[in-house]
């Protein structure tokens, strides 16, 4: 019985672990570029202004922040553009919209003149390196209630949810089939000492 949960765990990890490499390795590499700005990102020009004509809905003017999301959809879609809206900016002084669109390796500015009824767009494609970044950083914790507007980031968000709880796993995994091989735990348990005593360091001189 013993030997078959071991084989079971040495199945698990093996196949948890080749699953999530390939998101791991999107985290690892993005987080060198967080780490070390400076690459170039591949970032081209922002395009030149195209206006357009949109239907707008009644009452623009005086909708709250929660009722401004799916006006905005709408106008997406009446530019023919698709993506993860930021946020939804509102000045009813100069009565316009603002609403910035960003999907990996992409960027929109979207400005609503309610007074004209027309969509002003401006757009730039970024290059690969910047793509990892995006999926480094979204969904991410700003503006929670608005986060997720996209189908494509919603699956993004999943598929990230999914590779934490598999390092996790991975983690548990790791450290039972390391103490089920009694030959390893000496050094193992050095290691992990070794480990916890840099991370405490590290903290303690970061925050005191």
């Amino acid at each position: 019985m013993g030997r078959r949960i071991l084989s079971l765990f040495q199945d698990f990890h093996l196949l948890a672990g080749l699953f999530a490499a390939p998101f791991l390795l999107v985290y690892a590499v993005s987080a060198l570029l967080l780490n070390h700005p400076g690459i170039p990102l591949g970032e081209t020009a922002w395009s030149a202004e195209k206006t357009v004509p949109v239907e707008l809905p009644t009452g623009m003017e005086e909708m709250d922040a929660g009722a401004r999301l799916k006006p905005a959809q709408d106008l997406l879609r009446q530019s023919g553009i698709w993506g993860e809206i930021s946020y939804i900016g509102a000045s009813r002084k100069e009565r316009k919209w603002l609403i910035p669109v960003t999907r990996p390796g992409y960027e929109a500015r979207l400005e609503v003149s309610l007074a004209d009824r027309t969509l002003s767009v401006r757009e730039r494609r970024t290059g690969f390196w910047d793509k990892l970044l995006y999926l480094h950083k979204m969904p991410g914790p700003h503006l929670a209630d608005l986060r997720g507007n996209w189908l494509g980031m919603r699956i993004w968000k999943i598929l990230a949810d999914t590779t934490v709880w598999l390092t996790l796993l991975l983690a548990v995994s790791g450290i039972w089939l390391w103490a089920s091989v009694r030959s390893e735990r000496r050094p193992g348990l050095v290691l992990i000492l070794a480990g916890m005593i840099i991370l405490g360091g590290a903290v303690y001189a970061v925050c005191r």
